[in-house]
């Protein structure tokens, strides 16, 4: 995210990838909330997500591809094409 141009609201975190409860979620307001195709499934039948701002005014960007879930040689791609997405939004 931070290679992209964007922040991540939990850059703070040791892990990549830890869990965080929806409730910090809410306490950090993000402005958008970038999810996984896969995910987004699961956040639009969670009505609990509409009280994060950026779910509820649907400033979500969707990613699709494994290149953005793990490291891999196609990461800088994967950072190139969000950093064109992210300055679509900006």
């Amino acid at each position: 995210m931070q290679r992209a141009g964007g922040r991540n609201v939990f850059a703070e975190l040791e892990s990549a990838s830890a869990p965080v409860s929806l409730e910090a979620v809410i306490a950090r307001d993000p402005s958008l909330v970038l999810v996984p195709a896969a995910e987004l499934r699961d956040t639009g039948i969670r009505p609990e997500w509409n009280a994060v701002p950026a779910f509820r005014e649907r400033r979500i960007l969707r990613v699709t591809g494994s290149e953005y879930l793990r490291p891999t040689p196609r990461a800088p791609g994967a950072v190139r094409a969000l950093a064109a997405r992210l300055a679509d939004v900006k």
